[in-house]
């Protein structure tokens, strides 16, 4: 945003938003890449990109360490950032901060894949992130404030996008999409990812009880295929 927008501010004030922008950049790592965890050597990796962090990182060394709350959970799992994984860093590659091959983002991919991918019979989807509450009961009934987070098509579309710039073929994940559509090729925001419930209506890899059609998982859908 800062790059973008640097060229409506012209003179000094342009040339102090691109040197903020690279600060930033260069400082990912360092902010926002944790070490040596318990997730880390789980998956044999030196580290990933964690989902966020306590303000204070830009101060405060260990600032990865601290607690930080997961809303829409009836009871908080106390995570520290640390431990906290999503799929928002292949927003990196996408906008070309980051190479599809970086090591950083190599090793990120491997853990989120673990923590968050669910093999479903319409294929692979994944979570938001690790802990998240945001979803129907294990029962199947509503969310209702809290719940269990589910799997979301439109982040199969995410992954899709991070696999072609990877060099990798696209198409499973354009497939995997095409068939967590509900009546009408509708895609949900959410598809059930567990055992099936089907007196609600509950099939893995099928839509659950949220939003449909969700029109940003249409919008990555219509990316990918393009």
């Amino acid at each position: 945003a800062l790059v973008e927008g640097a060229d409506f501010l012209g003179g000094k004030a342009s040339d102090c938003a691109l040197m903020l922008a690279d600060y930033w950049n260069a400082r990912l790592e360092e902010w926002t890449f944790v070490r040596g965890t318990d997730l880390a050597e789980r998956f044999q990796v030196p580290g990933y990109y964690v989902r966020i962090t306590p303000a204070d990182v830009l101060v405060q060394d260990g600032a990865q360490n601290e607690w930080v709350l997961i809303k829409n959970r009836a009871h908080d799992p106390h995570l520290p950032a640390g431990e906290q994984v999503a799929n928002d860093f292949l927003q990196l590659v996408r906008y070309g901060l980051r190479s599809a091959d970086d090591p950083h983002i190599v090793a990120s991919v491997k853990v989120m894949d673990g923590v968050l991918k669910t093999d479903t019979p319409s294929g692979p989807v994944w979570h938001r992130y690790n802990g998240d509450g945001y979803g129907e009961h294990a029962d199947g009934s509503p969310f209702d404030g809290t719940g269990i987070g589910r799997g979301w098509p439109l982040l199969v579309g995410e992954r899709g996008h991070y696999a072609l710039a990877a060099g990798e073929d696209a198409l499973p994940y354009i497939n995997a999409m095409v068939a967590m559509t509900g009546k009408g090729g509708l895609l949900p925001e959410q598809v059930w990812d567990a055992t099936p419930i089907p007196e609600k209506g509950l099939f893995p890899g099928h839509p659950s009880g949220s939003a449909m059609p969700l029109v940003w998982a249409h919008g990555e859908f219509v990316k990918l295929c393009h």
